[in-house]
């Protein structure tokens, strides 16, 4: 016969390890950063260039971003430098004389269930010299 602290203890056993689970699965799915994970690459990120391979939600682009944006855009580099890195971009805008260069990186902020779509946004100042380089995700 099994006493009543032998079970109580199981219990409290069961229940930790349960509790360690579910915070591993939520740091796996939720915490982590989800552009992490593979260093940049020009030539891949080059070949994602095409809308229909940008848009997936598996662009290998995603995975290098933190990379990118770790150790390779520097404020102050020009516009020209930033294009022979990362090839042409998927959208170009003008605002009042600064320039912004959007790269497409796939589906990957929205945890498992994808809400939408995110972003390399890079804006150059006037005189053509990066300013900021960061994710934006659409929801």
């Amino acid at each position: 016969m099994r006493s009543h602290g032998s079970t109580l203890t199981r219990k409290f056993v069961l229940a930790g390890i349960l509790t360690g689970a579910v915070l591993l699965i939520a740091y796996c799915v939720y915490l982590r950063d989800p552009y992490a994970g593979r260093r940049f690459d020009p030539v891949v990120w080059r070949r994602c260039s095409a809308a229909a391979t940008s848009y997936e939600p598996e662009n290998p682009r995603a995975r290098m971003v933190s990379d990118l944006l770790e150790t390779r855009l520097r404020a102050g580099m020009s516009r020209q430098i930033v294009l022979d890195l990362l090839g042409d971009p998927d959208e170009r805008s003008t605002y009042d004389e600064v320039r912004w260069l959007t790269y497409y990186i796939g589906g990957y902020s929205g945890g498992p269930v994808l809400a939408g779509y995110d972003y390399l946004d890079i804006e150059f100042d006037e005189a053509g010299a990066l300013r900021t380089a960061k994710v934006r995700t659409s929801d």
